[in-house]
C-alpha cells in the first residue's frame, strides 16, 4: 500500500487548507501456491485479514516435477494454532471447500470464507495432504498463515 499526503496554501494568505490524502491498495482474492506428492513443499506462508475471502489455488508437481494426478484423489486442508495442535481450527476438504481443477491438471483450489478466520489474529499453522485412489497419503505443502485482525467493522 502506499500513500501519500499534499497540504495546500490557500490562495493569498499563509494558512493551509484541508489537506488530499491519496492510498492505493490492491484486491488480493487469490493467492498461489505449490505443493508436491513426492516432499512436501515447506515454506507456502501467506498473510491476510481475520474474516477476509480468499481462493488459494494449489499446483501439486510429482517426480519430475511435472503436473501430479490428482484427479480423483481426497484432498485436505487444516489450519491450527501451531503444527503440535491436535484440533484443528479450520478444515477443509474436497467438495467442502476445496475442489480440483478438471482444466488444470494437479492443481487444486482451497477456498476460505469470511467466517474461517473471523476472530483470529496471529501465526497459524496451514498443511494439506492428497490420498491417492490406491490410499497413498502425502503432505504435498506445509507453512503458516499470519492473520491481521481486520480494522474494518461496520
Amino acid at each position: 500500500m502506499r500513500g501519500n499526503l499534499a497540504l495546500t496554501e490557500a490562495a493569498g494568505d499563509d494558512s493551509l487548507v484541508m489537506g488530499c490524502i491519496r492510498l492505493s491498495g490492491s484486491i488480493a482474492l487469490t493467492l498461489c501456491l505449490r505443493g508436491d506428492t513426492t516432499v512436501a513443499e515447506k515454506n507456502q506462508n501467506f498473510s491476510m485479514f481475520a474474516g477476509e475471502s480468499k481462493k488459494v489455488i494449489v499446483s501439486v508437481t510429482g517426480c519430475g516435477g511435472t503436473p501430479a494426478n490428482i484427479e480423483g484423489s481426497n484432498v485436505q486442508w487444516v489450519l491450527k494454532e501451531n503444527r503440535w495442535t491436535v484440533g484443528n481450527l479450520v478444515d477443509k476438504e474436497l467438495n467442502n471447500g476445496i475442489e480440483v481443477s478438471d482444466n488444470t491438471p494437479g492443481q487444486f483450489t482451497l477456498f476460505l470464507e469470511p467466517e474461517d478466520t473471523e476472530g483470529l489474529s496471529g501465526l497459524y499453522y496451514h498443511a494439506a495432504e492428497i490420498t491417492d485412489l490406491s490410499g497413498n497419503i502425502s503432505t504435498v505443502f506445509v507453512g503458516y498463515i499470519t492473520i491481521t485482525e481486520d480494522g474494518v467493522r461496520i
